[in-house]
């Protein structure tokens, strides 16, 4: 889909790729107003569910090693043989993902384990979504393997977590009062998205506070 990546030097713009600096993006009918960090905006107490996609090394392709591409960004290639660890930071060097977790099913030791893919139909890597919120696309791999929404992201993705009002000029949250920064799911966390309802009702800093 058309989202900017979350980090890194580059944006989507007009249908194009382009240089911006990490804070944010431009968009506006002439690209002229700064895009300010978004967080889960559901109700209060109704936090939704992170994206959760499942990676089966399942090909008719025989490799030793494979490679993701999530929202038109491709990562290094990942070896067959490969820690939950490994894949989780060949992931995350991708511009359009932040954070992920990624878990590996019981008695697997390494991403594409035959022994435990063969007798399991639900097993493999177990990837979730911690920064990208919502029904992302689904994530696709070279060679084919097989790939699943697990859990459908239900999270809200607002712009300020709809607590906050954006200050286009910087592209920074002008939160509430009471909200700061989250993880996207009510806890402390680095988006600087006002998500989260900080427990003594203040804002230390209605532009930047974590």
């Amino acid at each position: 889909d058309a989202h900017q990546p979350h980090a890194g030097p580059v944006a989507y713009i007009s249908g194009i790729d382009v240089r911006n600096p990490d804070v944010g993006g431009y968009e506006g009918y002439d690209c002229a107003r700064r895009r300010c960090p978004v967080g889960d905006g559901g109700a209060p107490g109704s936090p939704g569910a992170f994206e959760v996609q499942t990676v089966r090394c399942t090909s008719a392709v025989v490799t030793d090693a494979f490679r993701v591409t999530f929202r038109r960004q491709t990562s290094r290639w990942i070896s067959n043989n490969a820690s939950a660890t490994d894949v989780r930071d060949a992931l995350e060097d991708m511009t359009t993902v932040g954070r992920v977790r990624v878990a590996l099913s019981a008695g697997m030791l390494r991403v594409c384990d035959p022994s435990v893919l063969a007798d399991d139909a639900a097993a493999g890597a177990h990837v979730t979504f911690l920064t990208e919120l919502g029904d992302v696309p689904a994530m696709t791999t070279e060679p084919a393997y097989n790939v699943t929404e697990t859990v459908k992201g239900t999270k809200t993705e607002a712009e300020c977590s709809n607590r906050g009002y954006c200050d286009y000029a910087t592209g920074l949250c002008r939160c509430l009062e009471g909200f700061v920064g989250s993880d996207g799911d009510g806890d402390v966390g680095p988006r600087r998205d006002c998500g989260r309802l900080d427990p003594h009702g203040f804002t230390l800093n209605m532009y930047t506070s974590l």
